[in-house]
């Protein structure tokens, strides 16, 4: 964002008493960030409102994507609020805001006007799904193709079970030599788990609360498994997706 606020001519200032607009970049993956972040809006927002120079407050970033909505009705006095899928309009949110007069709060999700309508008119997607989505940043239509994968998993690289580590994402293979399912002694959780074996070793491959696992997988059969592998006991197990 700073990148492209300064190819816009603007001129970055050391603080908010010499700035005409704020801008808080945030961060709301764990919940300090989040109560970290909210604090020091809080603290802008005040000195907006007691200050002799009034500057125009921007809430940017990952607070501004999942929890706008809250932001806004915590903190008084936020001009506009960017969540990450839309981070490049920052010039364009900056040059509205230092028009002629002072706006009143308000919330700015860039492009959701143009998706034409919202999760709630979209066919097949009710109530439920909806406050899913919500829960993921989504919004429109739009933020949806902004929402990327957390993470890239490459299972072309297949490591031998002899070869396996503790506390990695692995991918592996090889033959199911036994099976079984079992209740937890001290929660009664359903645990079902084979064990697979190649030319270099064997590993226990466990899964909770999917006792249907015991239809698809028989001893003899050929399997390919990706999983964080875990001691237990003194022995490899695998966690597998």
């Amino acid at each position: 964002m700073g990148g492209l606020l300064c190819k816009s001519g603007l001129k970055l200032v050391d603080n908010s008493a010499d700035a005409d607009i704020v801008i808080v970049n945030t961060c709301a993956f764990i919940n300090p960030a989040k109560e970290e972040a909210l604090e020091e809006i809080l603290l802008l927002a005040h000195e907006k409102k007691e200050g002799n120079h009034p500057f125009r407050l921007v809430v940017a970033g990952c607070l501004a994507q999942r929890y706008g909505s809250e932001v806004v009705r915590r903190v008084p006095g936020i001009d506009a609020i960017l969540g990450t899928r839309r981070w490049m309009d920052i010039v364009y949110v900056v040059e509205s805001l230092s028009g002629a007069g002072h706006p009143e709060s308000r919330y700015h999700l860039s492009g959701a006007a143009a998706v034409g309508r919202d999760e709630h008119g979209a066919r097949r997607v009710g109530p439920a799904r909806a406050k899913l989505f919500a829960n993921l940043g989504v919004a429109t239509v739009e933020d949806l193709l902004y929402l990327f994968p957390r993470r890239y998993e490459d299972r072309r690289k297949l490591t031998p079970v002899g070869s396996l580590k503790a506390g990695e994402w692995q991918t592996t293979q090889g033959e199911v030599i036994a099976k079984g399912g079992r209740r937890t002694f001290w929660n009664k959780k359903h645990v079902f788990e084979i064990t697979v074996a190649d030319d270099t070793g064997r590993v226990r491959v466990i899964w909770f609360n999917q006792p249907y696992l015991e239809n698809y997988f028989h001893v003899g059969g050929y399997v390919v498994l990706h999983g964080r592998v875990e001691v237990f006991k003194e022995k490899l197990q695998c966690r597998a997706l």
